[in-house]
């Protein structure tokens, strides 16, 4: 989906600021996993974690199940709000391609090639393996 956001946005400012976008989506990436660590790690000293024991309180299997299964909730809540303020459907990105295609270069060699039309030079070799 990153691609798609900087091709939008590229066609919508006419800047190209990919290094800025994935710096920022792994910095975030990154930060999100020590956030996760992080609460982790607490949740687990709050309820009573024993490092090397055999046996845990029934707080920490609580702990647990709520850590694994209200926050990632929670964080889907909250970027689905984020999705849905910046919604790219397929229309939008079919319309950002032709719009790109339009600006490209007609020198230059697009990459979409029938493969199958293709002639093989004199000069290549084709032969089957049986």
């Amino acid at each position: 989906m990153l691609p798609d956001v900087l091709d939008e946005f590229k066609f919508q400012t006419g800047k190209e600021l990919d290094t800025y976008f994935y710096g920022a989506f792994n910095t975030i990436k990154q930060l999100g996993t020590i956030i996760a660590a992080s609460v982790i790690t607490a949740s687990l000293e709050i309820s009573g974690y024993k490092t090397g024991a055999c046996s845990q309180p029934e707080s920490v299997g609580f702990a647990l199940r709520i850590v694994m299964s209200v926050f990632p909730m929670a964080n889907l809540l909250l970027s689905s709000i984020f999705v849905w303020k910046h919604p790219i459907t397929e229309a939008t990105r079919q319309q950002t391609k032709a719009a790109q295609q339009k600006t490209q270069c007609p020198s230059l060699p697009t990459m979409s090639r029938d493969v199958a039309t293709e002639t093989p030079s004199d000069d290549v070799v084709i032969s089957t393996i049986t």
